[in-house]
């Protein structure tokens, strides 16, 4: 239904760049802009999932020589529990007797952690200009049809000539014509409607429960209110979207949402996206973490002794599922497909890429299990 908008001249110009140049042609193909942005997603996560191996693989190499070197780092924490600076010489050591290099392993973690906020935050910058470039061709293909009909029936009831001068704007604006002519605008108003809901069906982009994607999945109205418009043109950052949604008489649009409004009684949606973008964002997480994990549960005990970053984890796993929901519930539902698919197929991803990673350094985490086992030993004994 998204081609439809090609019938009418564009208002404003298209949103361009990488990612909607990307979208485009997808589209040009499927149609659906909801199966477009799924496709998108599918097509963006495959191409960086070579980066994806690279970084697992050598954060899987610096977890199990952390892992090893754990239960070394907790007894160096002990005996160096007030001389901070010897106990990081320390480490330093035997970091270098392992061939593990922290600065390397901090820049490749910092060059994923740039390029997926850069990939991240640019797509959700592109969505928000499709969005409001899409809504605002939504109503300016409805405001045409009203317009046409409204003027048609006026100027046949009332005898007014529309032309540059006298647009349907003026002529409602005017106080004269509102008490001379109440009863031809009442009729030509309701008249309207029929024509206004059909341009509103042909117009709106559908996806499963979704009426419109260009609006949040939740209790809004499927055509977005004018404040809704306004911020979503302010939004985008585009100068010529806010002018032209700035420009728009308010009272034609506020009487095309009410008859627009009298037929779409549901919310827009209901809220899934958002439970489905905090639950997979969890589940990728969570499928992460696994990977990194020893199968010996007694020994990934003793591994994580001497680590450090346990609490961030834990918070980590709980805001980032947070912060998805926000962007999900603040954003076009578009935006929402996008981090649900994406945090779906990175789940997948993430799981076929631990099982090539899991072979690349199986005989690395077998020195390690060794290794830690005899340590179990010795805090046994020490214990007895």
């Amino acid at each position: 239904m998204g081609n439809v908008m090609t019938l009418l001249a564009s208002p404003v110009n298209a949103p361009s760049g990488l990612w909607v140049t990307i979208l485009n042609w997808i589209e040009s193909g499927i149609v659906n802009y909801g199966w477009t942005i799924i496709l998108f997603t599918l097509l963006i996560k495959f191409a960086l999932s070579p980066l994806d191996l690279l970084i697992k693989y050598s954060t899987k190499k610096s977890t199990l020589v952390q892992q090893k070197l754990a239960p070394q780092s907790a007894r160096l924490q002990k005996k160096y529990a007030n001389n901070q600076q010897a106990y990081q010489m320390q480490m330093n050591a035997l970091y270098k007797k392992e061939g593990y290099n922290m600065i390397g392993s901090c820049v490749i973690m910092l060059v994923n952690l740039v390029l997926t906020m850069a990939v991240f935050l640019t797509i959700f910058s592109s969505l928000r200009e499709v969005s409001a470039y899409k809504t605002i061709c939504q109503y300016n293909n409805v405001q045409a049809v009203y317009e046409q009909s409204m003027t048609t029936e006026l100027a046949s009831t009332t005898g007014t000539t529309f032309n540059e001068e006298m647009t349907l704007s003026a002529f409602l604006a005017d106080e004269t014509n509102q008490t001379t002519f109440a009863s031809q605008i009442e009729t030509a108003n309701n008249n309207a409607q029929d024509a206004v809901l059909q341009a509103w069906n042909s117009s709106k982009e559908e996806w499963l429960w979704i009426k419109n994607i260009w609006v949040a999945d939740g209790a809004k109205s499927a055509m977005p209110t004018y404040d809704d418009l306004k911020s979503l043109a302010s939004s985008s950052k585009k100068e010529e979207y806010i002018k032209y949604v700035e420009g728009l008489d308010q009272t034609i649009y506020g009487n095309i949402s009410q008859m627009v409004g009298s037929s779409e009684t549901a919310w827009n949606g209901y809220y899934i996206l958002a439970v489905l973008a905090a639950v997979v964002t969890f589940l990728s997480q969570y499928v992460a973490q696994l990977s990194t994990k020893l199968k010996n549960k007694n020994l990934n005990k003793i591994a994580e002794a001497g680590t450090q970053n346990g609490g961030m984890m834990k918070f980590m796993k709980i805001l980032m599922p947070a912060m998805m929901v926000i962007f999900v519930l603040t954003s076009s539902s578009a935006f929402g497909i996008y981090v649900v698919t994406s945090s779906i197929v990175s789940i997948g991803i993430s799981y076929l890429i631990s099982i090539f990673v899991n072979l690349m350094t199986k005989k690395k985490e077998a020195e390690v299990s060794a290794y830690l086992e005899k340590e179990a030993l010795k805090l046994a004994k020490k214990q007895k």
